[in-house]
């Protein structure tokens, strides 16, 4: 899989799309950890717009990822490495960061599958976007999606979140105005 530049993975730096950023990472992000101990292979990370800002993927800091369908095309984003990887068969899922859209975007303007699960749900120490940014799959079709997805949910042990600098949510019973909801935790029936 790949992983976008917002997720720390141990070894290369997380650069947020900037120039200046070069802080190598000394270990993996929550869900980079996650997806290694569920067995999949971390490719590279990708390109994003710069901070996280811009839904086109037009990055400042470098080279705009091109939309593998139609090159004059925008790819979106932010995570627009991600769902070029995707789109363009590099990778079978990636990861990415949504905090308005950008899961969503890029995977509908590259034709790939995105999933912006609800807050908490994927808990991430992701210091770079703490109150909105939420953690999740794109894919080359709901299956892979789905499969990088059960890979990340669930909620944090108290190892995984051991100098996090900040609690995480994961809520345990369903909000009232969810009550009577099938409960999605359990999807051996799916």
């Amino acid at each position: 899989v790949a992983v976008k530049d917002e997720a720390d993975v141990a070894g290369f730096p997380t650069r947020l799309g900037t120039t200046f950023l070069e802080d190598v990472a000394a270990e993996d992000a929550l869900p980079v950890a996650r997806l290694r101990r569920a067995g999949a292979v971390i490719v590279g990370k990708t390109a994003m717009a710069e901070i996280g800002s811009g839904t086109t993927g037009y990055r400042t800091g470098g080279p705009t990822p091109r939309n593998p369908h139609d090159a004059n095309a925008w790819p979106g984003g932010s995570s627009s490495g991600s769902a070029v990887a995707v789109a363009a068969g590099l990778v079978p899922a990636a990861l990415a960061y949504d905090g308005g859209g950008s899961i969503r975007i890029p995977a509908a303007l590259c034709g790939v599958v995105g999933l912006k699960p609800t807050f908490g749900r994927v808990p991430s120490p992701n210091l770079h976007d703490p109150s909105t940014g939420v953690v999740g799959p794109i894919g080359a079709d709901a299956y892979a999606t789905a499969a990088m997805y059960l890979a990340l949910a669930g909620p944090a042990s108290p190892e995984e979140t051991a100098g996090a600098g900040h609690p995480l949510y994961y809520p345990e019973q369903p909000p009232p105005h969810a009550a009577g909801l099938r409960d999605t935790r359990d999807l051996s029936d799916v």
